[in-house]
Protein backbone atom coordinates (compact mmCIF):
# COMPACT_ATOMS: atom_id res chain seq x y z
CA UNK A 1 0.00 0.00 0.00
CA UNK A 2 1.59 2.97 -0.68
CA UNK A 3 1.96 6.44 1.54
CA UNK A 4 -0.56 7.93 -0.84
CA UNK A 5 -3.36 5.17 -0.19
CA UNK A 6 -2.48 4.99 3.58
CA UNK A 7 -2.78 8.96 4.08
CA UNK A 8 -6.07 8.64 2.50
CA UNK A 9 -7.57 5.92 4.22
CA UNK A 10 -5.96 7.76 7.60
CA UNK A 11 -7.89 10.74 6.38
CA UNK A 12 -11.35 8.59 5.52
CA UNK A 13 -11.40 7.29 9.03
CA UNK A 14 -10.47 10.17 11.15
CA UNK A 15 -13.74 12.11 9.22
CA UNK A 16 -15.72 8.85 10.17
CA UNK A 17 -14.30 9.23 13.62
CA UNK A 18 -15.71 12.82 13.95
CA UNK A 19 -18.65 12.28 12.35
CA UNK A 20 -19.21 9.76 15.13
CA UNK A 21 -18.48 11.94 17.81
CA UNK A 22 -20.96 14.55 16.05
CA UNK A 23 -23.76 12.05 15.48
CA UNK A 24 -23.39 11.23 19.15
CA UNK A 25 -23.88 14.44 20.44
CA UNK A 26 -26.00 15.95 18.22
CA UNK A 27 -28.56 12.62 18.18
CA UNK A 28 -29.55 13.75 21.97
CA UNK A 29 -30.39 17.28 21.40
CA UNK A 30 -32.14 16.55 18.08
CA UNK A 31 -34.60 14.14 20.11
CA UNK A 32 -35.76 16.94 22.48
CA UNK A 33 -36.58 19.70 20.13
CA UNK A 34 -40.23 19.98 18.93
CA UNK A 35 -41.78 18.17 15.90
CA UNK A 36 -43.13 21.36 14.69
CA UNK A 37 -39.44 22.47 13.33
CA UNK A 38 -38.90 19.77 11.01
CA UNK A 39 -36.78 20.70 7.50
CA UNK A 40 -37.17 24.39 8.63
CA UNK A 41 -34.49 26.97 8.81
CA UNK A 42 -35.51 27.50 12.41
CA UNK A 43 -34.63 24.03 13.87
CA UNK A 44 -31.05 24.76 13.24
CA UNK A 45 -31.71 28.13 15.52
CA UNK A 46 -33.26 25.85 18.21
CA UNK A 47 -30.81 23.44 18.06
CA UNK A 48 -27.73 26.35 18.25
CA UNK A 49 -28.74 27.38 21.76
CA UNK A 50 -27.90 23.69 22.67
CA UNK A 51 -23.68 23.46 23.75
CA UNK A 52 -23.57 20.13 23.02
CA UNK A 53 -25.34 20.06 19.88
CA UNK A 54 -22.47 23.24 18.92
CA UNK A 55 -19.73 20.75 20.04
CA UNK A 56 -21.52 17.92 17.69
CA UNK A 57 -21.43 21.08 14.42
CA UNK A 58 -17.57 22.15 15.33
CA UNK A 59 -16.74 18.19 14.91
CA UNK A 60 -18.72 17.72 11.83
CA UNK A 61 -17.07 20.79 10.64
CA UNK A 62 -13.66 19.01 11.28
CA UNK A 63 -14.75 15.88 9.67
CA UNK A 64 -15.72 17.54 6.42
CA UNK A 65 -12.36 19.05 6.05
CA UNK A 66 -10.76 15.92 6.28
CA UNK A 67 -13.37 14.09 4.01
CA UNK A 68 -12.59 16.77 1.71
CA UNK A 69 -8.61 16.00 2.28
CA UNK A 70 -9.76 12.69 1.51
CA UNK A 71 -11.32 13.06 -1.82
CA UNK A 72 -8.36 15.33 -2.90
CA UNK A 73 -6.27 12.43 -2.88
CA UNK A 74 -8.47 9.32 -3.20
CA UNK A 75 -12.12 8.53 -5.30
CA UNK A 76 -15.18 8.83 -4.35
CA UNK A 77 -16.12 5.27 -4.72
CA UNK A 78 -13.10 4.23 -2.35
CA UNK A 79 -13.68 7.27 0.24
CA UNK A 80 -16.97 7.57 0.61
CA UNK A 81 -18.02 3.53 2.27
CA UNK A 82 -14.99 3.68 4.49
CA UNK A 83 -17.42 6.70 6.41
CA UNK A 84 -19.94 3.78 7.17
CA UNK A 85 -17.34 2.95 9.75
CA UNK A 86 -18.95 6.41 12.11
CA UNK A 87 -21.73 4.33 12.70
CA UNK A 88 -19.87 1.28 14.14
CA UNK A 89 -17.17 4.21 15.71
CA UNK A 90 -20.30 5.66 17.16
CA UNK A 91 -21.69 2.61 18.65
CA UNK A 92 -18.13 2.10 20.63
CA UNK A 93 -18.44 5.93 22.05
CA UNK A 94 -21.88 5.62 22.88
CA UNK A 95 -21.16 2.41 24.69
CA UNK A 96 -17.75 3.84 26.64
CA UNK A 97 -19.78 7.05 27.62
CA UNK A 98 -23.43 5.42 28.92
CA UNK A 99 -21.04 1.91 30.54
CA UNK A 100 -23.26 0.00 28.38
CA UNK A 101 -22.63 -4.07 27.30
CA UNK A 102 -22.39 -4.03 23.49
CA UNK A 103 -24.47 -7.35 22.06
CA UNK A 104 -22.59 -10.39 20.93
CA UNK A 105 -24.82 -10.07 17.53
CA UNK A 106 -23.51 -6.64 17.67
CA UNK A 107 -20.32 -7.30 17.82
CA UNK A 108 -20.67 -10.29 14.84
CA UNK A 109 -22.58 -6.98 12.65
CA UNK A 110 -19.32 -5.04 13.41
CA UNK A 111 -16.72 -7.46 11.89
CA UNK A 112 -18.85 -8.34 9.01
CA UNK A 113 -19.18 -4.61 8.57
CA UNK A 114 -15.26 -4.17 8.72
CA UNK A 115 -14.72 -7.74 6.82
CA UNK A 116 -17.01 -6.29 3.96
CA UNK A 117 -15.78 -3.24 3.54
CA UNK A 118 -12.24 -4.77 3.58
CA UNK A 119 -13.14 -6.98 0.73
CA UNK A 120 -15.08 -4.21 -1.24
CA UNK A 121 -12.19 -1.67 -1.28
CA UNK A 122 -9.65 -4.25 -2.12
CA UNK A 123 -11.76 -3.75 -5.47
CA UNK A 124 -11.76 -0.42 -5.73
CA UNK A 125 -8.47 1.52 -6.96
CA UNK A 126 -7.89 4.23 -4.44
CA UNK A 127 -7.42 6.80 -7.36
CA UNK A 128 -8.81 6.55 -11.05
CA UNK A 129 -11.39 8.30 -12.52
CA UNK A 130 -11.98 12.48 -12.90
CA UNK A 131 -11.91 15.06 -10.52
CA UNK A 132 -14.73 17.35 -12.56
CA UNK A 133 -17.80 16.21 -14.45
CA UNK A 134 -18.82 17.26 -17.52
CA UNK A 135 -21.79 19.55 -17.51
CA UNK A 136 -23.74 17.77 -19.93
CA UNK A 137 -23.78 14.82 -17.64
CA UNK A 138 -25.17 16.88 -13.93
CA UNK A 139 -27.89 17.62 -17.06
CA UNK A 140 -29.04 14.51 -17.05
CA UNK A 141 -27.65 13.13 -13.25
CA UNK A 142 -29.21 16.76 -11.66
CA UNK A 143 -32.72 16.22 -12.23
CA UNK A 144 -32.34 12.57 -11.10
CA UNK A 145 -30.74 12.92 -8.11
CA UNK A 146 -33.19 16.01 -7.05
CA UNK A 147 -36.27 13.60 -8.15
CA UNK A 148 -35.10 10.98 -6.20
CA UNK A 149 -34.67 13.13 -2.98
CA UNK A 150 -37.73 14.79 -3.62
CA UNK A 151 -39.69 11.41 -3.79
CA UNK A 152 -38.21 10.70 -0.62
CA UNK A 153 -39.09 13.81 0.97
CA UNK A 154 -42.71 13.89 -0.22
CA UNK A 155 -43.03 10.24 0.95
CA UNK A 156 -41.68 11.55 4.60
CA UNK A 157 -44.21 14.59 4.31
CA UNK A 158 -46.88 11.58 4.88
CA UNK A 159 -45.32 9.05 6.59
CA UNK A 160 -44.80 8.71 10.37
CA UNK A 161 -42.96 7.07 13.00
CA UNK A 162 -40.06 4.96 11.75
CA UNK A 163 -40.98 5.29 8.12
CA UNK A 164 -40.60 9.01 8.35
CA UNK A 165 -37.35 8.87 10.41
CA UNK A 166 -35.74 6.12 7.15
CA UNK A 167 -37.36 8.07 4.38
CA UNK A 168 -35.43 11.93 5.49
CA UNK A 169 -32.67 9.69 6.50
CA UNK A 170 -32.30 8.24 3.03
CA UNK A 171 -32.91 11.64 1.50
CA UNK A 172 -29.97 12.76 3.51
CA UNK A 173 -27.60 10.37 2.38
CA UNK A 174 -28.24 10.93 -1.09
CA UNK A 175 -27.54 14.76 -0.41
CA UNK A 176 -24.44 13.96 1.07
CA UNK A 177 -23.09 11.31 -1.52
CA UNK A 178 -23.81 14.23 -4.31
CA UNK A 179 -21.44 16.53 -1.92
CA UNK A 180 -19.29 14.51 -2.22
CA UNK A 181 -19.07 14.63 -6.10
CA UNK A 182 -18.99 18.69 -5.90
CA UNK A 183 -16.71 18.48 -3.06
CA UNK A 184 -14.22 16.19 -5.49
CA UNK A 185 -14.43 19.55 -7.47
CA UNK A 186 -13.88 21.98 -5.26
CA UNK A 187 -10.43 20.48 -4.06
CA UNK A 188 -9.68 20.40 -7.73
CA UNK A 189 -10.16 23.99 -8.34
CA UNK A 190 -8.76 24.27 -4.08
CA UNK A 191 -5.66 22.77 -5.95
CA UNK A 192 -4.94 25.36 -8.20
CA UNK A 193 -5.05 28.39 -5.89
CA UNK A 194 -6.38 29.62 -2.43
CA UNK A 195 -9.40 31.05 -4.80
CA UNK A 196 -9.45 29.76 -7.59
CA UNK A 197 -13.19 27.69 -6.89
CA UNK A 198 -14.42 31.58 -6.64
CA UNK A 199 -15.66 31.46 -10.70
CA UNK A 200 -17.11 28.13 -10.62
CA UNK A 201 -20.49 26.82 -9.93
CA UNK A 202 -19.74 23.48 -8.01
CA UNK A 203 -18.84 24.81 -4.35
CA UNK A 204 -21.94 27.09 -4.18
CA UNK A 205 -23.71 24.03 -5.36
CA UNK A 206 -21.61 21.88 -2.58
CA UNK A 207 -22.48 24.23 0.54
CA UNK A 208 -26.27 24.05 -0.57
CA UNK A 209 -26.76 20.10 -0.55
CA UNK A 210 -24.62 20.12 2.27
CA UNK A 211 -26.63 22.29 4.56
CA UNK A 212 -29.80 21.04 2.95
CA UNK A 213 -28.79 17.84 3.83
CA UNK A 214 -27.65 18.74 7.28
CA UNK A 215 -31.51 20.12 7.80
CA UNK A 216 -32.91 16.87 6.94
CA UNK A 217 -30.41 14.74 8.87
CA UNK A 218 -31.31 16.85 11.88
CA UNK A 219 -35.08 16.46 11.18
CA UNK A 220 -34.57 12.40 10.73
CA UNK A 221 -32.77 12.39 14.08
CA UNK A 222 -35.54 14.16 15.58
CA UNK A 223 -38.50 11.96 15.43
CA UNK A 224 -37.11 9.79 17.81
CA UNK A 225 -36.49 6.49 15.79
CA UNK A 226 -33.04 6.53 15.54
CA UNK A 227 -32.53 3.19 14.10
CA UNK A 228 -34.27 4.22 11.15
CA UNK A 229 -33.12 7.34 10.93
CA UNK A 230 -29.52 6.11 11.08
CA UNK A 231 -30.24 2.81 9.11
CA UNK A 232 -31.43 5.50 6.39
CA UNK A 233 -28.36 7.99 6.61
CA UNK A 234 -25.63 5.38 6.39
CA UNK A 235 -26.70 1.75 4.30
CA UNK A 236 -27.43 3.69 1.18
CA UNK A 237 -24.37 5.76 0.93
CA UNK A 238 -22.06 2.72 0.07
CA UNK A 239 -24.24 1.92 -2.83
CA UNK A 240 -24.99 5.49 -4.11
CA UNK A 241 -21.10 6.42 -4.22
CA UNK A 242 -20.63 3.65 -6.50
CA UNK A 243 -23.23 4.20 -8.78
CA UNK A 244 -22.25 8.55 -8.25
CA UNK A 245 -18.58 7.72 -8.75
CA UNK A 246 -18.94 5.74 -11.88
CA UNK A 247 -21.84 6.98 -13.72
CA UNK A 248 -20.29 10.61 -13.17
CA UNK A 249 -16.38 10.71 -12.52
CA UNK A 250 -15.72 7.26 -14.77
CA UNK A 251 -14.35 5.32 -11.19
CA UNK A 252 -13.87 1.66 -12.06
CA UNK A 253 -14.61 -1.28 -9.53
CA UNK A 254 -12.44 -4.41 -10.34
CA UNK A 255 -15.37 -6.74 -11.87
CA UNK A 256 -13.65 -8.26 -14.75
CA UNK A 257 -14.88 -11.64 -14.06
CA UNK A 258 -18.13 -13.55 -12.31
CA UNK A 259 -16.49 -14.02 -9.01
CA UNK A 260 -15.17 -10.62 -8.73
CA UNK A 261 -18.64 -8.89 -9.88
CA UNK A 262 -20.07 -11.49 -6.60
CA UNK A 263 -17.58 -10.78 -4.32
CA UNK A 264 -18.43 -7.23 -4.81
CA UNK A 265 -21.83 -7.53 -4.61
CA UNK A 266 -21.76 -9.60 -1.79
CA UNK A 267 -19.48 -7.39 -0.04
CA UNK A 268 -21.61 -4.16 -0.58
CA UNK A 269 -24.34 -6.56 1.01
CA UNK A 270 -22.44 -7.39 4.32
CA UNK A 271 -21.95 -3.63 4.57
CA UNK A 272 -25.63 -2.46 4.24
CA UNK A 273 -26.83 -4.94 6.50
CA UNK A 274 -24.71 -4.87 8.89
CA UNK A 275 -25.16 -0.92 8.91
CA UNK A 276 -28.65 -1.53 9.61
CA UNK A 277 -27.98 -3.95 12.57
CA UNK A 278 -25.70 -1.23 14.17
CA UNK A 279 -28.13 1.42 13.54
CA UNK A 280 -30.86 -0.80 15.49
CA UNK A 281 -28.01 -1.37 18.35
CA UNK A 282 -27.33 2.18 18.19
CA UNK A 283 -31.05 2.62 18.62
CA UNK A 284 -31.33 0.88 21.82
CA UNK A 285 -28.21 2.70 23.23
CA UNK A 286 -29.78 5.90 23.15
CA UNK A 287 -33.32 4.42 24.45
CA UNK A 288 -31.61 3.15 27.56
CA UNK A 289 -29.87 6.81 27.74
CA UNK A 290 -33.07 8.41 27.30
CA UNK A 291 -35.56 6.31 30.08
CA UNK A 292 -32.40 6.70 32.71
CA UNK A 293 -32.68 3.14 32.72
CA UNK A 294 -29.59 1.08 34.55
Amino acid sequence: MSGRVGLTILLAVTAAFLDALSNVLEIAEAELVSDDLALRPSLLVALARRKRWLIGLGCDALGFFAMAAALGLGSVAFVQPILALALLISLLLGSRLHHRNIRPTDWLAALILCAGLGTFLYEVPARGGHDLVPFDRWLIAGPAISGAAFLCLAGAKVARGPARALLLGVTASIAFATSAVLTKAFMHYLAKGVFAWVPHWEPYAMAGVIITGFVVMQSSFQTGHLAASVAGLQAPGPVVAVILGAGLLDETVRVDTVAQVALVVASLCAVVGSIIVLARAESRLASWRLSGKT
